[in-house]
């Protein structure tokens, strides 16, 4: 057992590290946790495996073709899981030959020589592997919904106009926390799009940003299918208007960053909600750069919260960043 567990923590070290830059195919299910113990389990398996053929005169062979199987077994759950769940396989298959290799060459190694010396390398190796796995999560590719605005310009050019218009380099960010159905670990589902449009008027008219919700897309091909078939299906787009801009302080010529708060109104589901962005805004003379957050809750929308009934909980609250890029009409 001893063998197995030090074959295991080693393995499950080495399988956490390399799974950090893997892109994860469900970080709240798959990450340096659950990594280091199924490497650990791997590992005690392979301890036993080679203890349990002790007698055998082909023990060797034997061993290896257990652990090949094992493999195989493995990576094929991984391609039938990959059906439904992207990146199943590509993030599954490279650790479970580390860790079936790792596991496999320590563990035989190890059960050649007697362990009669200290017994602290396998409680020791045990802990650095759960400092490691449980340390990590959360760490690696999990993707992130915060935005920036873009760096400065060198120069600034000497445009004057209070009318922009929403264009390339515009993004908005809807971050929500959800979790799995038994899974302990919570995770961020983040959507994201491109596609705004719009105008932004300084002059005293209404400004208006349009936002296509059909074109939103996250990690995972399912969650976008649920919102593009079923949440969105019959309101595509989201409109935010703000009904005067014209209130603005001397860095808006100056090109310095200033912050403010605007209030609007949120159209989208056919009604109309009260939302509050926090700004940043810095303007370059011929672009305009603006960065926005703020929250809101399914129920002001009045949308019923995206739960999938013993699969996934949503939480209510979303946070929303939001960079627009305008140039002078």
């Amino acid at each position: 057992m001893r063998t197995g567990l030090i074959a295991g923590s080693i393995a499950a070290i080495v399988a956490a590290l390399v799974s950090l830059p893997l892109r994860s195919p469900l970080d709240n299910a798959f990450n340096t946790a659950t990594v280091a113990l199924a490497s650990l389990i791997i590992g005690i398996a392979a301890g036993l495996v080679w203890d349990k053929l002790a007698a055998s005169q082909r023990r060797l062979p034997y061993y290896a073709g257990v652990l090949v199987m094992g493999l195989i077994a493995v990576v094929v759950i991984a391609a039938v899981g990959d059906i439904w769940l992207e990146r199943f396989l590509s993030f599954t298959a490279p650790l479970a030959v580390i860790a079936f290799s790792v596991s496999g060459v320590v563990a035989a190694n190890l059960g050649r020589v007697p362990l009669t010396a200290s017994r602290w390398p396998a409680p020791a190796l045990l802990i650095v592997a759960a400092v490691i796995g449980i340390g990590l999560v959360g760490q690696g590719d999990a993707d992130s919904g915060d935005l920036s605005l873009p760096e400065e310009a060198v120069t600034r050019s000497a445009v004057e106009s209070l009318q922009y218009l929403v264009g390339e380099g515009s993004e908005i960010t809807f971050t929500v926390g959800e979790q799995l159905s038994r899974l302990p670990l919570p995770s961020d589902a983040v959507v994201r799009t491109e596609a705004l449009s719009g105008g932004l008027n300084f002059d005293g008219q209404p400004s208006e940003v349009t936002v296509d919700l059909l074109s939103l897309s996250s990690d995972q091909s399912f969650r976008d299918r649920y919102m593009r078939d079923r949440m969105f299906r019959d309101f595509p787009v989201a409109v935010f208007t703000v009904n005067d801009l014209a209130d603005l302080p001397p860095e808006f010529f100056s090109g310095e960053i200033f912050t403010r708060q605007v209030t609007g109104f949120l159209s989208v589901n056919g009604i109309e909600v009260p939302l509050t962005f926090d700004l940043e805004v810095r303007n370059d003379g011929d672009v305009l750069n603006v960065l926005g957050r703020t929250e809101f809750t399914w129920d002001q929308l009045q949308i019923r919260t995206p739960n999938i009934q013993n699969i996934v909980s949503v939480e209510d609250k979303v946070s929303v960043q939001l960079l627009l890029v305008a140039k002078p009409k």
